[in-house]
């Protein structure tokens, strides 16, 4: 079975420090780009996995779209990508030890033509992962009834209770679990309070700590893989969506997608995937 993913496709440029780094600091460390996007990350590790995916969202006509597409293109993935003047782009920075210092989305492109991304959503046959990157107002006009919500943070999280209440499925971190129900709580108790809400089912991760996922007949909890070196946690939960989607879609059951998403999380974690 085919599986969409829509939202933000761009170049990530990755700063990872050698050192601590503290508010204002200059230090030195390495710099590299690669494809990115929460919606054209899950594509690229869907495709790894051997799953059929296409990929909804906005790349440029300018050199680092057309480099980006062909990237995509050779790897199988089919594109349904609209074009705009420039691409996107992330930036972000990293603790030597590979946690998240800051990072900026300019995801300008994205939201001029998010109309048109959500009309390709709108008009699937299957299944699509939905990036919370999209415009709240863009996010309100979809009619999709097979939806995967990705929040892309805590901050665009709260925006898409009312997709909830309609059935879709949340896929996203304790932080943005606790902004879209208010409360606090062990992951698979805030995926149940998710189901609660209307979800037809809910994944909650916690970094190292006890995942959730919880459904209207079960409620289970699994701990990730131990990690013994981070290469970088950039694109961790992107991993988490592409190892769940790809088994649950398979046909596992929920505890073994549980499973296969924290153990394609680990992969991630550890530098194991390109």
């Amino acid at each position: 079975m085919m599986l969409l993913c829509a939202g933000s496709v761009h170049w990530d440029i990755i700063a990872r420090a050698d050192r601590a780094v503290g508010r204002g600091d200059d230090v030195p460390g390495t710099v590299r780009r690669r494809p990115g996007g929460v919606a054209g990350n899950i594509a690229r590790h869907l495709t790894r996995l051997g799953r059929p995916v296409a990929l909804a969202g906005c790349i440029g006509r300018d050199p680092a779209g057309e480099e980006l597409c062909a990237i995509l293109r050779t790897m199988g993935i089919d594109l349904r990508v609209h074009r705009s003047e420039a691409t996107d782009s992330y930036l972000a920075i990293e603790q030597a030890d590979g946690d998240l210092v800051a990072a900026v989305a300019d995801t300008a492109a994205l939201t001029q033509h998010a109309a048109q991304v959500i009309a390709t959503i709108n008009a699937c046959d299957g299944p699509v992962v939905v990036d919370g990157n999209l415009p709240s107002d863009a996010l309100a006009t979809l009619t999709h009834r097979d939806m995967y919500l990705v929040p892309a943070s805590p901050v665009r999280a709260a925006g898409l209770a009312p997709l909830i209440a309609r059935g879709a499925v949340p896929l996203l971190n304790r932080a943005e679990a606790m902004a879209l129900t208010g409360c606090e709580g062990e992951t698979a108790q805030l995926a149940a309070q998710l189901v609660e809400m209307g979800a037809r089912m809910a994944l909650v991760t916690d970094g190292p700590k006890p995942a959730g996922l919880a459904t209207s007949q079960c409620r289970i909890s699994r701990d990730p893989p131990p990690i013994t070196v981070t290469a970088g946690v950039t694109g961790a939960g992107d991993a988490t969506v592409a190892g769940f989607m790809h088994a649950h879609l398979s046909g596992a059951s929920p505890g073994d997608a549980l499973e296969a998403a924290l153990a394609c999380a680990a992969d991630h974690l550890q530098g194991l995937t390109p």
